[in-house]
């Protein structure tokens, strides 16, 4: 009897230590796994700022940090009824905010206070600056240059025939008062090229680096960093091959190779996927590229994941119809050829448009993928399609007709609740609007 007894104390004590093994195993500290948080205003965009924080932009002007990796949000401006902040950037304390508003946001202070400044455009795509009266903003229409914060110039205007041939503004890029960069390309992933100033936009040039298709360009250390795949070899027999390109600059002309490591990019590409924290390499997978030794991250895949990322301490969080979070690890022997699911598609890249002023539905951030792996489609669709969009510009909800299976409406679904459009006017005034529209896309199914 005894002797039962004390089999049965240590059966039960074993099955103690297994649980409590099991319930540390699957605890969000202790395992990659996705958390869902939810903030005040729907939210639009992702960056990291000083001192370990991740701040948050949206509807109603507002702007939100994050002291503990994303798991609490404190709203540091909002306005209500003001427009959509698109983008939220920091350099050092200094940090900027810009969007549908008719102003960018800046504070000097680290995020503590924030203060507008009105601009005359309402649909700012892109934005750099290095301080709050010197740089560019990319509309629908053009690029535009501020010296004094007060007046802007156009750079498209007296540039007609760079961006003529190369429509597509993928970037803008402000190192200080005197040293600006604009990434101009063809339709991506094409030819494109740098319209560069040295002396505030007084003179610009345009430069290219041979043999390259240029994806990503932004600013790290104070230098610009240019991200794409280079061909060489092209004189051996049969022809050249493509690799991983990464390049610096200190002044816009002159582009040097750099040593950092980024062959993970062969595998799955990295262009349009970089942040100022690095890129993109594969699904779970970003790569530290502007840093010499630069770490291999890993966290786990997730089909809505967006290039709305960004990096806390061990935490990524990246935005698509909420902000979601995970865990991150350093692996050393991370491989991108291994590494195996839904990879975003690079960056929603528009040209130049001619802005009219008819009042109809127009978008400013429509991106979708073409491809979609899906076990129960095969095939390319055209899917009718339904989208409700608020007097923000921002899509409600999204219904298909007739789509081929669940899984593939739920995929494109996902993107297209990320579209933003321009506020549709009824007598004057910001309204609802029923949109009826067709995706085209192609569905392959797994092998």
């Amino acid at each position: 009897m005894i002797r039962e007894q004390k089999q049965n104390v240590i059966r039960t004590a074993f099955s103690l230590l297994i649980a409590a093994l099991l319930i540390t195993a699957v605890s969000p500290a202790h395992c990659l796994v996705w958390r869902e948080y939810q903030s005040q205003f729907r939210t639009l965009n992702i960056t990291a700022g000083p001192d370990s924080t991740l701040w948050i932009c949206g509807s109603d002007a507002s702007i939100a940090v994050s002291k503990d990796s994303g798991t609490h949000w404190e709203t540091r401006d909002r306005t209500s009824d003001a427009g959509l902040l698109l983008l939220v950037r920091f350099r050092g304390s200094f940090g900027y905010a810009a969007g549908t508003t008719g102003f960018v946001a800046f504070t000097n202070d680290a995020g503590l206070t924030w203060q507008h400044t009105p601009i005359p455009y309402k649909d700012v795509l892109a934005a750099s600056f290095s301080d709050s009266t010197h740089g560019l903003i990319r509309t629908r229409s053009g690029v535009f240059l501020t010296t004094d914060g007060k007046t802007w110039s156009s750079v498209a205007e007296g540039h007609a025939a760079e961006f003529d041939k190369y429509p597509y503004v993928l970037s803008v890029a402000v190192l200080d008062a005197k040293h600006m960069a604009i990434h101009l390309s063809q339709p991506p992933p094409s030819g494109s090229g740098f319209l560069y100033t040295r002396d505030g936009g007084v003179n610009w040039a345009f430069v290219q680096v041979p043999d390259s298709t240029i994806t990503s360009m932004l600013i790290q250390g104070n230098q610009y960093w240019a991200v794409g795949t280079q061909v060489i070899h092209k004189d051996k027999p049969g022809g050249g091959y493509a690799v991983p390109l990464l390049v610096y600059s200190s002044d816009g002309e002159t582009w040097q190779h750099s040593s950092n490591d980024i062959q993970e990019c062969h595998w799955e590409g990295c262009g349009g996927r970089c942040t100022t924290q690095g890129c993109l390499a594969a699904a779970g997978l970003v790569v530290s590229a502007f840093e010499k030794d630069g770490s291999k991250i890993v966290f786990p895949s997730n089909p809505g994941f967006t290039l709305k990322w960004a990096i806390s301490a061990s935490t990524i969080c990246f935005v698509g119809s909420q902000v979601e979070c995970a865990d991150t690890r350093i692996d050393p022997a991370a491989d991108a050829s291994k590494v195996s699911g839904h990879v975003p598609p690079a960056s929603d890249a528009q040209p130049l448009v001619k802005v009219t002023s008819a009042n109809s539905v127009q978008c400013l951030a429509c991106g979708l993928q073409s491809v979609y792996v899906d076990s129960k489609a095969n095939g390319r669709y055209t899917l009718k399609t339904t989208l409700i969009i608020d007097k923000n510009g921002l899509v409600n909800s999204v219904e298909f007709q007739d789509a081929p299976s669940t899984t593939l409406a739920d995929g494109i679904r996902r993107s297209m609740v990320q579209w933003i459009f321009l506020p549709f006017l009824k007598d004057g005034k910001p309204a609802d609007v029923r949109l009826n529209t067709a995706v085209s896309v192609i569905s392959v199914q797994p092998r």
